[in-house]
């Protein structure tokens, strides 16, 4: 099973986004170093600068791949930049054949005739077919068997509407069964289920899924490979370093000016920060019980914990514990129910830094009001 990064190619394509050469050099190195096992670096039709970054993907021995169309000139081009694998990607619905102006007749007879053009060239030749979701049935197996039996290492299949459920992946899998160890999913996200059919593909056997960092990509993206990568590294499935897909996803976040949502699964600044009462005190026992990790284990941060409307006096006591601040039962009722009434007046949740200082005035009154 393998992890395909398109980041520097499916999500470069997201409008607005754009990165420099250096950008994509160390976007590539933390895809690298991060567990992620081909990264889909380029497509050289693009330009001049886009076969120059990929020459250099070679050069540094990353385990890349360019993207290319269904055209001997793109693969005459690909072959200048040293790479090791190619992805020929093929209309296949019957929409995408004729927007491309293209015949089901030319897609069987250049299946086989552009791997036997690219395969003295490359030593992997990968094939994908754009649109399967609505592309008719029987077509699917045909284009499938066909590249099977012509040889290409890996075949996706791009659910390029993004309309496919689990249920749907699951349901191909059990179609094209006999073909799975060389079958890739290629997700996108427009209702919200590219990482579940990415992990549905997963769990049906598929060789590999193909990614993005935070999901960026044409219009809502695709699977996310921080997301995909921690479900298989908590699940034991497979080992990826977390924390450098944090600092990937912050990195790619500050280049696109595209901020991290809060409750952003993975990778959100709120989502192992914990305020009602039950949960903090479940969470203060035993860190596993309302999460499915331990951050702190995975390079993900700490967990955090704040106080408001909704909290106990575990999380008084803890949050003022942490500044050598240790008090009472009785005394963390009083300071909670100050806490609770400062949360109401803001209407939002108090920091650590405002706790504290709430105890302090409590103090002094107090001490004020025995002399």
């Amino acid at each position: 099973m393998q992890i395909i990064d398109s980041t520097l190619r499916d999500g470069e394509q997201a409008p607005g986004i754009f990165f420099t050469t250096a950008e994509k050099k160390r976007i590539a190195m933390l895809l690298s170093e991060s567990g992620v096992d081909l990264i889909e670096a380029g497509i050289p039709a693009m330009g001049t600068d886009s076969v120059h970054f990929l020459k250099w993907c070679s050069t540094r021995g990353l385990n890349a791949s360019c993207w290319c169309r269904a055209a001997e000139k793109d693969i005459d081009l690909a072959e200048t930049t040293g790479l090791g694998t190619i992805h020929i990607s093929f209309p296949l619905s019957d929409i995408h054949l004729n927007v491309f102006h293209k015949s089901r007749n030319w897609l069987l007879d250049n299946i086989c005739s552009l791997y036997d053009y690219a395969e003295t060239k490359f030593e992997k030749v990968n094939i994908g077919f754009m649109d399967i979701s609505r592309a008719d049935r029987l077509l699917l197996e045909t284009v499938i068997r066909t590249a099977d039996r012509c040889g290409y290492s890996m075949i996706r299949l791009a659910d390029t509407a993004g309309i496919m459920t689990p249920d749907d992946i699951f349901k191909l899998g059990s179609l094209l069964y006999e073909y799975k160890p060389k079958l890739e999913l290629h997700a996108h996200n427009d209702f919200g289920m590219a990482t579940a059919n990415a992990v549905t593909a997963i769990n049906q056997g598929f060789k590999a899924v193909s990614v993005t960092v935070s999901g960026i990509g044409e219009r809502a993206g695709n699977a996310r490979l921080e997301e995909v990568a921690a479900f298989l590294d908590v699940n034991n499935k497979r080992n990826f370093e977390l924390g450098k897909l944090n600092h990937l996803c912050k990195l790619i976040s500050e280049i696109t000016g595209r901020d991290i949502p809060l409750d952003k699964p993975v990778t959100g600044k709120n989502i192992f920060s914990h305020k009602s009462g039950i949960h903090v005190a479940g969470t203060l026992e035993n860190p596993s019980a309302f999460m499915p990790f331990n951050p702190e284990e995975k390079g993900l941060g700490s967990i955090k914990l704040s106080a408001g409307s909704h909290s106990g006096r575990k999380a008084v006591k803890h949050i003022l514990a942490q500044k050598l601040i240790f008090i009472s039962d009785y005394k963390s009722e009083i300071i909670l129910d100050l806490v609770k009434k400062e949360s109401a007046a803001r209407k939002r949740d108090l920091n650590q830094e405002e706790i504290e200082r709430i105890y302090y005035e409590f103090e002094h009154s107090r001490k004020s009001a025995a002399i």
